[in-house]
């Protein structure tokens, strides 16, 4: 006479394992995501909230570390006058005319991330600096993806980028995430500073 209710209770227990089995990966994944390293708010007195992390050595601090120097490319002496890293900081890239910088690879994941930095146009009146986001596409080919950027002749912070080129490639593929490197160049015969380079991989705001 108790055999039914137990029947359902087994069938009950069953079914709850096997949702959890098939949600506990997908969360696992979603949890686990990218390595992110240490966030803050770096940008908090422009009025953005969102929480950011260092791209590798993007504050300069390590020298050439992590990024291939060319062209004219070197690390000069003196940060952005900020300092929303550290005091103590003392390093900036700088770029010369036709300089370029590229960073090593990194992890974002795929729901659009954003790119923020500071940067200061040194000369050139026409000059303008060229962001590039490199991936590889699903041929295995290498592509890029160009994002707007404006400068002055004093630091300033960016506008927040769409680091969108890990669209391109479907999550499904990539268990969420897509590697990416980070290339700066100076075009037009000027002279650039970039420092404290930061990635938002939460996409928080």
């Amino acid at each position: 006479m108790f055999r039914k209710p137990v029947v359902r209770i087994v069938v009950a227990v069953a079914s709850v394992v096997m949702v959890a089995t098939a949600v506990a990966p997908t969360q696992a994944r979603a949890a686990g995501g990218c390595d992110a390293g240490p966030a803050s708010q770096p940008f908090l007195p422009w009025l953005d909230p969102a929480q950011y992390v260092l791209a590798p050595n993007g504050n300069f601090e390590r020298g050439g570390a992590d990024w291939q120097l060319s062209d004219g490319a070197d690390i000069a002496a003196g940060n952005e006058t900020f300092f929303v890293g550290s005091g103590d900081d003392g390093r900036s890239l700088q770029l010369g005319p036709g300089g370029s910088a590229s960073s090593r690879e990194f992890c974002i994941s795929w729901n659009d991330p954003t790119l923020r930095f500071f940067v200061r146009k040194d000369s050139g009146l026409l000059s303008t600096l060229r962001v590039e986001v490199l991936y590889t596409g699903l041929l295995g080919d290498q592509e890029s993806l160009a994002l707007p950027v404006l400068g002055g002749g004093d630091w300033a912070p960016t506008l927040p980028l769409p680091l969108a080129a890990n669209l391109a490639v479907p999550p499904l593929l990539t268990d969420g995430n897509a590697q990416i490197s980070l290339r700066f160049s100076a075009v037009g015969g000027g002279t650039w500073s970039i420092d404290d380079v930061y990635v938002d991989p939460f996409k928080t705001k």
